[in-house]
């Protein structure tokens, strides 16, 4: 696989590996050379080429098929909270967080400690690792992690996506009205087809006059924070209706256990996880599948 950067990372140009079903199972970017997609049940592989119009070689070449005997697939059986996810940002299926943010917010939605239980403590996670180890990346990495979801929302029962990231601070636009021009837009508009909460952090600089991208997006659910008081310390503005708890949330952390973390990340899973219930309520006692709006 060797896809065209021309020096530039945050790029869509993607090589998507699928099985017969039509689900991702492989997501790759970048200049890469000799990888072996992942090993998929039944007897097709679908590859294809995602990319913008400056494409000017063959994208993609096949060289050598193997038949049953390459199996690269992420061996998940040792963890039976995460059930599946990708590394968009690395291009492996391993999304093993390696910053902490990822594990804190998990914690807040599904953590099973009787002492500090997650708002729905047994909902199962999918993992998509979309940022670098330092907590930045590039939206094309975000999106394409949607739409590894998107994909594998019938196969792992996914029903809502919490990000808690964003472009926050000096430098970023304040949105009051929607963003519909964000890399991000398709893929949480295909979710929001699909009957997907997409759950997204309104941002943590404070500003009165607008909320951070991606959560502007139009079929996004943006959320905001609150202090112990109910009171608003975060990014807010006409787009923003929904608010949760968001400092001093003591939550799961992979170098120490457990951890002590503040914004409007924090406040992000709290609403995922009332979201996760409120869906699992309505199946059981009316046999319902509400909508996203609802």
């Amino acid at each position: 696989i060797s896809l065209e950067t021309q020096g530039v990372y945050d790029t869509t140009d993607r090589i998507y590996v699928y099985d017969s079903n039509n689900q991702t199972v492989a997501v790759y970017k970048s200049n890469l050379t000799n990888v072996w997609t992942p090993y998929v049940s039944g007897d097709t592989i679908y590859v294809r080429l995602v990319t913008d119009s400056s494409v000017g070689d063959y994208g993609f070449y096949i060289n050598q098929i193997l038949n049953g005997t390459t199996n690269t697939t992420m061996n998940w059986s040792s963890c039976s909270k995460v059930i599946g996810g990708w590394d968009t940002y690395n291009n492996d299926n391993d999304p093993l967080d390696d910053n902490g943010h990822g594990t804190h917010v998990a914690g807040i939605v599904a953590s099973t400690n009787e002492t500090y239980r997650g708002v729905a403590p047994e909902a199962k996670l999918v993992a998509i690792k979309a940022l670098s180890s330092g907590g930045t990346g590039y939206s094309s990495d975000v999106a394409a992690g949607i739409d590894w979801c998107n994909s594998n929302a019938n196969r792992l029962n996914i029903s809502v996506i919490s990000m808690s990231l964003g472009c926050d601070g000096g430098g970023c636009t304040h949105y009051q009205t929607y963003c519909n021009d964000d890399l991000t837009a398709e893929a949480i508009n295909t979710a929001n087809r699909k009957n997907i909460t997409v759950a997204i952090a309104a941002g943590n600089s404070g500003w009165t006059d607008g909320i951070s991208s991606p959560a502007c997006v139009q079929n996004a659910t943006p959320v905001g924070g609150v202090d112990g008081s109910d009171g608003i310390i975060y990014n807010r503005g006409n787009l923003l209706s929904l608010l949760a708890p968001a400092t001093s949330i003591y939550s799961t952390y992979p170098t120490s256990s457990w951890t002590s973390l503040s914004g409007t990340s924090m406040a992000t899973p709290h609403v995922a996880g009332a979201v996760a219930l409120f869906r699992q309520y309505w199946r059981l006692a009316y046999n319902q599948n509400i909508t996203v709006d609802q």
